[in-house]
């Protein structure tokens, strides 16, 4: 009586599953757990940076108190609290609506970009999607960042650029990217300039993610290729297979045989001459 098989749960995407919990950990804490403690606005967002109207509207009445004014929501550059702001504002979500839409695309896509290039490979594209994303936003954008946007273009980008190099682009990676614009528009609700240039700023992020991984996919196969190859010429030599030496016994073998042939030939040619004789 063969003994009875256990399901073993596999935690096959380190980095992407990761990402999700301490993302779902978050918007749980800051929702239900501790309301007013904002801890989304104060911790896991980025400012932007000032608009043109409010930073004339700053500088005179800096001018008129004759002090610097302090405002929410603006990227401080003296402040080391905002640039840990750069990356940890990838985890914090506005909504529920949010999380589930964004984490809705970046678990299929993420679980099958991993697999393919490595969880190494994916948390290098994250971060470079992150501060890519997070430097245009303080540096041109002014309004606060939230969530994982980036990082669903930089995996979509990802599987495109990757069916580009066959010389193919599936439609399916164009109706993903068309859904997900929708859902970026939905979200935003009516669209002005910059919204418009937000999007565009985690786009340009997403392409700067997606293009490490393409660029660095050819030695990953390279190097994989060769520890292959490698790993079966040690098997090989473990086993002691040697094929330069199984293709010259083999060679060997048959010149054998076709001698034994022609001898053969030649004695019954032979033998059948004799008895004429006789």
């Amino acid at each position: 009586m063969g003994g009875k098989k256990s399901l073993a749960l596999r935690y096959d995407a380190a980095v992407i599953l990761t990402f999700c919990i301490v993302s779902f950990f978050i918007l749980v804490l800051d929702e239900f757990a501790l309301k007013n403690s904002l801890i989304v606005q104060k911790f896991f967002s980025l400012p932007g940076t000032l608009s043109k109207s409010a930073a004339e509207l700053s500088s005179q009445l800096s001018e008129a108190l004759d002090r610097p004014i302090q405002h929410e929501g603006v990227f401080n550059f003296q402040n080391p609290v905002h640039y840990l702001r750069l990356f940890f504002y990838l985890f914090g979500n506005k909504t529920l609506l949010q999380f589930l839409i964004s984490f809705a695309f970046i678990l299929p896509l993420g679980t099958q970009m991993e697999e393919r290039y490595g969880s190494a490979a994916i948390g290098v594209m994250i971060l470079i999607t992150t501060l890519v994303t997070g430097v245009l936003n303080a540096c041109l954008i002014p309004a606060m960042l939230y969530g994982a946007d980036a990082i669903v273009f930089m995996l979509i980008l990802l599987g495109a650029i990757t069916s580009l190099s066959k010389n193919e682009l599936p439609i399916s990676a164009i109706m993903i990217f068309a859904l997900y614009m929708g859902c970026e528009f939905y979200l935003n609700g009516v669209m002005d300039n910059t919204k418009v240039v937000s999007i565009f700023a985690k786009l340009a992020g997403g392409l700067c993610g997606s293009m490490f991984g393409f660029l660095s996919a050819p030695k990953t196969r390279r190097t994989a290729s060769t520890k292959s190859s490698g790993s079966s010429s040690a098997s090989n030599s473990k086993l002691g297979y040697d094929p330069e030496q199984t293709a010259a016994a083999r060679k060997a073998f048959m010149e054998r045989i076709k001698q034994e042939r022609q001898k053969k030939k030649f004695d019954e040619e032979t033998t059948v001459i004799g008895s004429v004789e006789i």
